[in-house]
């Protein structure tokens, strides 16, 4: 009776307690052993729970006592000598007693059997050892080593837990259910527990502590309360996720080396070893396990749970949470034990809101209205929309933000965690698209024309119901399928705008209607001598269109033609010519060039001279005939040592120093047509010599003289001519007078002369000036008016008979009009001449002079 007031106050509180998730509960144990001193330990409801430390000997610690020199008080039990750490769980060697005391004995694993000590002669792996269910665990402080023993044979390494790093304190705490716990004290402080394989299932954090522990005292659990020793006891208690210390004072029997407690109990439920169990309220029911040897007896508590099943595993179902405990009247060392769990039911309304249309331009963005109710207060829900795609944000929340592409359903799923029963509750929500996006096209068509291009216009925009053309030229059109004129050449960028009351568009494409139309051509020359030829390249720019190229047409203003693109032609007559080249392209539309071809005649050349005979000295005169047309110089040359060359004069005349015989050249020289030239040779013959001696005189009523060439008289090819008409190389002559002879030999001519001057003669003035200015200034003699005087006398008169002047000098000035130096005057005067002559002839003269001022 005690035992089921006890329980189920005990429950009851729990159950109250429901928003704790993990929770250990208390240990019942209903064989109560009295016994006081030196004992085993029991690990019963009605015992005294006990921490059993060892440090030369092993003593008795009663939590629910204050610290005092006889608490904890020491065992009468002694451990072996030397022995390390301590143990208390169900005996793993023998049937009993149990549950004992386990220690290291050397290396071995050593249990009390009742009376004494028995060596198990299985080595422990490690000392810091802690037992529970069928195992006991050592622990190797400086790496995080576990060892397991499960009493058949040596302890194996089971894992390593590599965060403890000697964290202290340097021990282990086992349950009921064959798990084991350890605690971390330093920085980064925990209280872990792993079950028999090795794998963490439970981890709260630890605050209050003293955090310099090093290897420490030990430390051990009852129920939910930690004892841990580090210079002096620590008592924390496990709240939630977190065990907060505190410190509760020091052992006056000395500080321990390890602590040990009776194995935690629990009942097991599957994978789930927290005293919370859960079921979704529909299905084949949760499965509760536990541990121990049985038998077993379930129960309902409260709540409408139905049990189904025996043994240490049974089926649970229910309609609202439920406390369930079970009965273990042998649980493997840890006595007649009742433990529970709470049987939670999680509760849900899901609604994922009301179904919704959405109009929008091709972009749908929405918000959800779901909801979420009648929940469980301290449970965790996991919301989840799908298909996910297409939730922009807030796929946790019941309002989650949503952008379909099309009309869609979407489905809610709320869940609880796995460790929460993993329940499920759904709705889902249709929401509607309703598209009125403008998707802005069109195709064109062109037709090309030679000034402006005409383009058609197909509208393929969809959901539109105005329209906007932007054609680049500055002009605009609302037409559904406009046709425009663009005048000029180009690339336009035409773009389409597509409108709706809510939505628009835009396309713009390139529309190319380049299609240039230039005709030029260049030649490699563009003038050239009659008969040439001219290569012609064609330079225009043109466009091929649907396979359709362009086309040529020469015409060279000769009557001639050629539609090649490129071509060359010979030019046959001089003149000027008008070369054309038309192109046409694929519309068709034309083009023309032009240019002009200059084409010279043929040259000639010819050479004249002014004579056959040529003379060495006189001047020859050449006169050449050409081409003018075209012509860009003249050249002479002559053939003469002075090399002598003229340019660009026609007719030339040149003159020979040198007899012999010469070749003259004249050229004419053209712009297109090849230089041409003409040589002509000539003989140049010497001038002869003639002489026909010195200059003579004669008297009156002489001889006659013959005067002859003696030079030429003796060559039968000079021929003469004589002043007098003579054509022999002599004549005869008979008085005063001056002849010429010209001999002509091969052409060439040459003249002599002979003056025959009058001999014996006075020429008497019949006036005279003496008035200085040096003409006529004397009166007789003078050498110029006589020839051939021996004696001379003269005598001049006044016409009164008075002698003015007298003279017998040949050779004198004569009178100069003075008398006694006086000038006479002007009139006339009267002389008297006596002369003789060197023939012997003698004269005399009288008559008047006349003096004048």
């Amino acid at each position: 009776m005690f035992f089921v007031l006890f329980n189920a106050f005990h429950f009851m509180n729990k159950f109250t307690a429901a928003f704790c998730k993990f929770f250990l509960l208390l240990v019942c144990f209903v064989n109560i052993h009295f016994i006081t001193g030196a004992q085993l330990p029991t690990c019963t409801s009605s015992s005294t729970p006990y921490v059993y430390s060892i440090a030369n000997g092993i003593y008795n610690y009663d939590p629910s006592q204050p610290l005092s020199s006889t608490n904890p008080s020491l065992n009468s039990i002694a451990p072996p000598s030397g022995a390390d750490g301590i143990s208390v769980n169900a005996n793993l060697n023998a049937a009993s007693p149990s549950p004992t005391f386990y220690v290291i004995d050397g290396s071995d694993y050593a249990y009390y059997n009742g009376t004494t000590w028995v060596n198990t002669g299985y080595s422990t792996g490690a000392v810091n050892p802690g037992g529970g269910g069928a195992y006991i665990y050592s622990l190797v402080g400086s790496d995080g080593e576990i060892w397991q023993y499960n009493g058949t044979a040596n302890a194996t390494l089971l894992t390593t837990i590599t965060s403890f790093n000697s964290g202290g304190p340097y021990d282990l705490q086992g349950d009921c259910a064959g798990n084991f716990y350890i605690l971390r004290m330093e920085s980064t402080a925990y209280l872990e527990q792993y079950n028999s394989a090795g794998t963490l299932i439970n981890s709260w954090t630890c605050s209050g502590q003293n955090t310099s522990t090093g290897s420490g005292g030990g430390f051990a659990m009852i129920g939910n309360t930690v004892y841990a020793y580090n210079s002096e006891l620590w008592t924390g208690v496990i709240s939630g996720s977190n065990v907060s210390f505190t410190a509760t004072g020091s052992f006056t029997q000395g500080s321990p080396e390890d602590f040990a407690a009776c194995p935690v109990g629990g009942v097991s439920t599957g994978a789930n070893t927290s005293d919370t169990s859960f079921y979704c309220g529909t299905g084949v029911g949760t499965t509760l396990t536990t541990s121990g040897q049985g038998p077993f007896t379930w129960s309902v508590i409260s709540g409408p749970a139905v049990i189904t099943g025996s043994g240490n595993s049974v089926t649970v179902t229910a309609a609202s949470t439920s406390l369930i405990t079970v009965l273990d009247s042998n649980v493997g060392g840890c006595g007649t034990s009742l433990d529970s769990t709470l049987l939670v039911v999680p509760t849900a309304t899901v609604s994922a809101g009301t179904p919704a249309d959405i109009v929008a331009c091709g972009t749908f963005n929405y918000l959800l209205n779901g909801s979420l109710t009648n929940t469980t207060p301290w449970l965790t829900y996991n919301i989840s929309w799908s298909p996910a795609a297409t939730v922009l944000s807030g796929g946790n929340t019941m309002n989650p933000a949503i952008g379909p592409t099309s009309t869609t359903t979407y489905h809610v799923t709320v869940t609880t965690p796995a460790n929460e029963g993993a329940c499920a509750w759904k709705d889902s929500v249709l929401i509607t698209t309703v598209d009125t996006s403008v998707h802005a096209n069109y195709s064109y068509a062109v037709k090309y024309g030679c000034h402006g291009d005409t383009v058609m216009f197909t509208n393929a925009t969809t959901r539109a119901l105005y329209y906007k053309w932007v054609f680049a030229d500055g002009t605009i059109d609302t037409a559904t399928n406009p046709t425009h004129i663009f005048v000029n050449q180009g690339i336009y960028n035409v773009t389409l705008y597509g409108i709706n009351p809510i939505c628009d568009d835009s396309i713009t494409q390139a529309v190319n209607l380049v299609h240039p139309l230039h005709a030029s051509f260049t030649m490699d020359k563009d003038s050239i001598c009659q008969g040439g030829q001219i290569a012609f390249t064609n330079t225009s720019v043109t466009t091929t269109q649907n396979g359709i190229g362009p086309s040529y047409y020469w015409t060279y203003s000769d009557g001639s033609s050629d539609n090649t693109m490129n071509t060359v032609h010979t030019f046959t007559a001089p003149g000027v010519y008008v070369v054309m080249l038309a192109v046409s392209d694929f519309v068709p539309c034309y083009d023309t060039a032009y240019h002009s071809i200059e084409v010279d005649s043929l040259p000639y050349i010819n050479l004249a001279v002014s004579d056959s005979l040529f003379c060495q000295g006189k001047g020859i005169t050449f006169t050449g005939t050409y081409l003018n047309e075209g012509n860009t110089g003249l050249i002479w040359s002559f053939g003469d040592n002075g090399n002598t060359t003229i340019y660009d004069r026609n007719p030339v005349e040149h003159a020979y120093e040198l007899p012999g015989t010469y070749t003259i050249k004249f050229s004419s020289n053209y712009r297109f047509c090849d230089d041409t030239s003409v040589t002509k040779n000539i003989q140049v013959n010497p001038y002869p010599t003639i002489n026909l001696g010195p200059d003579t005189v004669m008297c009156p009523n002489a001889a006659p003289i013959t005067l002859v060439d003696n030079t030429n008289a003796g060559n039968a090819g000079a021929s003469w001519l004589w002043s007098t008409g003579v054509t022999s190389p002599s004549i005869i002559i008979g008085g005063p007078g001056t002849y010429y002879a010209t001999v002509t030999i091969g052409g060439c001519s040459a003249t002599d002369s002979v003056t025959v001057l009058q001999d014996c003669y006075l020429d008497i003035p019949n006036a005279f000036t003496p008035n200085g200015d040096g003409v006529n200034d004397y009166f007789l003699p003078r050498p110029t008016l006589s020839s051939g005087l021996t004696s001379f006398s003269m005598k001049i008169f006044d016409r009164w008979g008075e002698l003015l002047f007298e003279t017998t000098n040949i050779d004198g000035r004569g009178w100069d009009g003075k008398f006694n130096n006086v000038m006479q005057p002007q009139g006339v005067y009267v002389y008297i001449i006596d002369v003789s002559f060197y023939n012997g002839v003698t004269e005399h003269f009288n008559g008047n002079v006349t003096l004048l001022h």
